[in-house]
């Protein structure tokens, strides 16, 4: 029986997987954010990263920086934002076979097979997660050669942690994708909860600007959203290294004390560091609050599947009184 129902589970996994790679408009509209991120840093982010990495510098008198140093954190704080939009914008698109699937009816097809609801579902899970950490890990590899031009810093621990946060990050989407869309019956509703992912997400999660840039009140709802930690997260792993050789060009040139309150300041305004309703959060917190929240909503996900298919069981029963 275990065999058999392995076999059922690999078979939906890839007959979704398969379904979300062909379907080329759905794909390609999920990858919206990333390229407004690219376009808004080729046009103006650029300029205004380096500004704003100048200008908390200028306030301690250290007025200029080597460019390899000053792009190596520009590039790691937008591959950052890429790849913290990338991971949950394209969730959602990929986890709207289950609604096509309900429209089409194929889902009567599956669930008149001699196959586990259980495993059905998860097959989904599973097909959007992997669908998804598969064109995350080309954009990560993509950002790693961009930053290796520009101005390399990571170290090998970062890369793995880089990779680490990807897979954390892609099973949040992918459990609020499929939390969100099991109550969705329509293409309109799946293309409205794209739309506005994609348009929102980028903004809740800190990824367009500083959080420190919005207003308290904002910043502090902002605060409470647990994507915002898988922002941090990549912001962390990608600047971190740079911010190291930055301290110590500064320690060459001024001394260590101005060094760390420099540095120390770049990372509240950029975000590296956070400090939320007066508490400090720092990497290993911002992990753990992300990973709490994975485990919750996939207790939450499990608990929507049973008794949605405990309600069909009895519906059934009922009919055969």
């Amino acid at each position: 029986m275990l065999k058999k129902n392995l076999i059922d589970f690999t078979y939906l996994v890839r007959r979704n997987m398969k379904i979300f790679y062909l379907d080329k408009v759905s794909f390609l509209s999920s990858l919206i954010t990333p390229f407004i991120l690219v376009f808004l840093y080729i046009t103006f982010l650029k300029n205004v990263y380096d500004k704003s990495l100048l200008s908390v510098l200028a306030e301690f008198n250290i007025l200029s920086i080597p460019d390899n140093l000053k792009n190596g954190f520009s590039a790691g704080w937008l591959i950052s934002s890429i790849m913290a939009t990338t991971c949950v914008t394209l969730t959602f698109c990929g986890n709207t076979i289950v609604v096509s699937d309900k429209l089409s009816g194929a889902n009567k097809d599956i669930e008149a097979a001699p196959v586990f609801r259980m495993t059905i579902y998860l097959s989904y899970f599973v097909a959007n997660f992997l669908s998804t950490f598969f064109v995350a890990l080309i954009a990560l590899g993509l950002g790693f050669i961009y930053i290796g031009i520009v101005g390399w810093y990571l170290s090998f621990i970062d890369v793995v942690m880089l990779t680490v946060s990807t897979v954390l990050l892609t099973l949040f989407g992918s459990l609020f994708a499929s939390i969100i869309m099991s109550f969705f019956k329509s293409q309109g509703a799946i293309t409205a909860s794209s739309i506005i992912v994609s348009a929102l997400y980028g903004f809740v999660c800190g990824a367009y600007m500083p959080i420190s840039s919005f207003s308290p009140t904002v910043s502090n709802i902002i605060y409470c959203l647990p994507g915002t930690y898988g922002t941090m997260g990549f912001r962390h792993f990608f600047c971190h290294g740079a911010l190291d050789e930055l301290e110590k060009y500064i320690v060459g040139v001024a001394d260590s004390q101005t060094a760390s309150l420099a540095v120390s300041s770049i990372k509240k305004g950029f975000d590296i560091e956070i400090t939320a309703f007066g508490n400090t959060i720092d990497i290993s917190q911002a992990i753990l609050i992300l990973s709490s929240t994975i485990i919750v909503l996939l207790i939450s996900y499990s608990l929507i599947i049973y008794f949605k298919n405990f309600k069909k069981k009895t519906v059934a029963d009922k009919l055969k009184r």
